[in-house]
């Protein structure tokens, strides 16, 4: 399957596992209201680009008529990413995600801000409590693969919250010099997104030494690149992207991108930039502002090139360690560079 098959095969077996477990969850008490709470998970999941599954999937080499199988460890990843989007949006006090709502913002008018964002924690841990319940409902059936695919899995869930802790400590801290953030983006965002699931399909697939060092190396490279682009992404109006445009720069994130605008522009346009750095509740005119002082000041420049560095580095990766199914690997970095499109 390609990309495109693969997300529709997975979509549609997603959405019934999402509704199984919504039902089973609602059934636990009577109150009426929990239904409609639980059940907005779907709405939250529907718009997932679903890059970390089919990850697994292609380095797995699975053939389509296996995939029923290993479904569920797809669905674990896919979940855990969900229960990640969700708490993520929390802290960033974000307002919307994927075109929808944030998850702590949706209740507020009926049951209030501080009660929708309790909501909002509540819905994560649910979430987060049916990624493992899914994972070890498939490593029952592949009790050989059972301890390295918990130790893969458990190693993803440690390394993105170690992450997030970096993430959420960047405003707080002093100005972060490039080689920091570049750790910070590894864990929450190359390692996370692009490493673990690799090795986990690699596992599936009695992985050796050459497939872990090539999930290291190109993941590593190509979740990088990832970042850098999303980091430009987040200048996206809202409409394009479905999330809260600049939102890294209001929360006062350290990104290569605020990075760059405060060591390598000139004195007059790091002045005009820190009036926007921290900065909440953006206007739109504010934020079109921004996007042109990024442009001026080549600060978009710079990511972009960054972004095609990284992207560089992960092909060099395949020529290294793939040379026999290369196409497929080169499509996936497409796949990634594309995806503003």
């Amino acid at each position: 399957m390609n990309f495109s098959e693969f997300r529709i095969w997975f979509d549609n077996n997603f959405s019934n596992l999402l509704e199984q477990k919504i039902h089973l969850f609602s059934s636990l008490s009577k109150n009426t209201d929990v239904p409609d709470i639980i059940s907005y998970v779907l709405k939250i999941a529907q718009n997932g680009k679903r890059f970390r599954p089919f990850l697994i999937y292609r380095a797995s080499g699975l053939y389509r008529k296996d995939c029923e199988k290993h479904f569920l460890l797809f669905a674990s990843v896919e979940l855990l990413h969900i229960f990640a989007l969700i708490h993520d949006d929390i802290m960033d006090e974000a307002d919307s995600r994927h075109g929808v709502i944030c998850a702590h913002k949706k209740f507020a008018k009926k049951y209030g801000e501080s009660t929708s964002k309790a909501i909002g924690i509540l819905l994560g841990d649910v979430v987060f409590a049916w990624a493992y319940e899914c994972l070890y409902e498939y490593t029952a059936e592949f009790p050989k693969l059972r301890n390295r695919i918990v130790e893969e899995f458990t190693r993803l869930v440690s390394e993105v919250t170690h992450g997030q802790i970096l993430d959420v400590l960047s405003p707080a801290q002093p100005p972060l010099n490039e080689k920091a953030i570049v750790e910070k983006m590894t864990l929450k965002t190359a390692r996370y997104s692009f490493v673990q699931p690799l090795r986990l399909g690699f596992v599936v697939c009695g992985d050796n030494s050459i497939d872990q060092s090539f999930a290291e190396d190109f993941g590593l490279a190509l979740g990088i690149g990832f970042q850098l682009q999303d980091d430009l992404l987040d200048g996206a109006p809202t409409i394009q992207t479905g999330k809260t445009r600049y939102i890294d720069i209001q929360s006062g994130q350290q990104t290569l991108l605020s990075w760059y605008m405060q060591h390598k522009a000139s004195s007059k346009e790091q002045e005009k930039f820190i009036t926007f750095f921290g900065k909440k509740d953006m206007y739109e005119k504010e934020q079109d502002q921004l996007f042109e002082l990024f442009e001026s000041s080549g600060a978009h420049q710079y990511i972009k090139a960054q972004s095609d560095l990284y992207f560089t580095v992960a092909s060099e990766a395949i020529n290294t360690y793939r040379t026999s199914d290369s196409i497929q690997w080169e499509n996936i970095i497409s796949l990634v560079q594309g995806r503003k499109k």
